[in-house]
């Protein structure tokens, strides 16, 4: 959720950039009151967050968030062996994949989160795209 947080924010920052409409301009009373039109900035946060989120799931594994907090996006698959013997294996994902996971979470994002609150805890859009966040960890040495 941390590396979520981080990557709305950076989108926000980039889409504020992008419209001219200051970020702080979201948490006024005339943002509550329909006073200060947000729609531009709300529409562009999800354009730049969908466009950031798949391209760098699908370049590097990870986006600016999950980077930050040592989470990585992968492709979990069973793999044959030239020997036979299938075993399990994690690849890079391909950009149709971070491209499905993407659209869940930047565009029905309750959809996204209804993961936390059920019996596997998995996003969603992972469901959806086959795909794992997982926090690779070092082999103990012996």
């Amino acid at each position: 959720m941390l590396a979520g947080l981080a990557d709305v924010g950076l989108a926000a920052i980039v889409a504020s950039k992008l419209t001219g409409i200051p970020v702080g301009d979201a948490f006024t009373i005339g943002a509550l009151t329909g006073k200060v039109d947000l729609l531009m900035l709300y529409l562009a946060t999800i354009g730049v967050g969908f466009l950031l989120g798949t391209l760098g799931e699908w370049l590097f594994g990870r986006s600016v968030g999950k980077a930050l907090t040592g989470c990585e996006t992968v492709s979990p698959v069973f793999a044959k062996s030239d020997s036979g013997q299938v075993s399990p294996e994690v690849r890079r994902v391909s950009l149709g994949r971070a491209v499905v996971r993407n659209s869940f979470k930047w565009l029905i994002p309750p959809v996204a989160m209804a993961g936390v609150s059920s019996p596997e805890r998995r996003h969603r859009g992972d469901m959806a795209a086959g795909t794992a966040v997982v926090v690779r960890e070092e082999a103990p040495e012996a």
